[in-house]
């Protein structure tokens, strides 16, 4: 049985992190991040910056900062490291 389908974006979405119950990070191919609040089931944050799609979202604990997001794009050498109030 489906319960919900939530519309993110106009474009593919790639990466997906199911952040808590509440909350999933997708990556999407408009070179953002977004964060879709699943009880409301739509978008409540989007995150700029990217220079391709958003294609790994990985929720990890850095015991300095907590809980803490790691994000790579499409054809890139390089990872970002979101701490602090992702939420």
């Amino acid at each position: 049985m489906l319960l919900n389908t939530i519309k993110v974006s106009n474009y593919y979405l790639v990466g997906l992190c199911l952040w808590n119950n509440d909350y999933l990070f997708v990556g999407c191919g408009d070179k953002t991040l977004k964060l879709i609040d699943l009880q409301k089931g739509k978008t409540i944050k989007k995150y700029n910056g990217y220079n391709n799609s958003v294609i790994t979202i990985k929720k990890i604990i850095i015991p300095k900062y907590g809980e803490c997001l790691i994000t790579q794009e499409f054809e890139k050498n390089s990872i970002k490291l979101w701490v602090n109030n992702i939420l």
